[in-house]
């Protein structure tokens, strides 16, 4: 483990997606060494030369193979299956999440939409990872208790406001 580096293998065929993690991570507090591949197909060749990344993050539309093919080949490989593979999509699909989570995912997330929010993903996702989990190999950060940095997180604008009973619960309160 190279200079204290989180090895990230990231499987991304969207360029654009691929730099705007790229920008992310250089701005998070995350010492790393990135490395690309653009189809699950080139994943699982570099995999397969012994290159054994800290964390994957793993889009699943991808093409050749898809993300899920991907994933199940990494939980089914004894010298793969320890890494953890966070799924970055942009699907919202309920049969998606299940299937991946069925899979062992370690994390399905959905892309964020606002740069800020990559960063703060990265950032929460590194911290927990690196810093807070036990890992079945040595991380390649000392451990810290604490956050390394304040987050907030907004809620999407996806999701449904409360309802007027919960809002009503809520000023009856104050």
């Amino acid at each position: 483990m190279p200079n204290g580096e989180v090895h990230i293998l990231l499987v991304e065929d969207s360029r654009t997606d691929a730099e705007l993690i790229a920008e992310a991570l250089k701005d998070s507090k995350l010492p790393h060494r990135l490395e690309l591949a653009t189809d699950g197909t080139t994943a699982l060749e570099v995999l397969a030369k012994g290159v054994k990344p800290h964390l994957i993050f793993l889009d699943l539309n991808l093409p050749k193979k898809s993300g899920l093919e991907v994933l199940r080949e990494i939980r089914q490989d004894s010298n793969l299956c320890t890494i953890p593979v966070i799924i970055l999509t942009n699907s919202e699909s309920k049969k998606d999440v299940a299937q991946c989570y069925e899979s062992f995912c370690t994390s399905y997330i959905r892309k964020p939409l606002h740069f800020e929010d990559w960063v703060s993903t990265l950032n929460c996702v590194s911290h927990f990872l690196f810093r807070v989990a036990t890992l079945p190999h040595e991380s390649p950060l000392p451990k810290r208790r604490g956050c390394l940095m304040n987050v907030r997180v907004e809620p999407r604008s996806s999701r449904r406001p409360p309802s007027k009973k919960r809002r009503s619960k809520k000023k009856a309160k104050k």
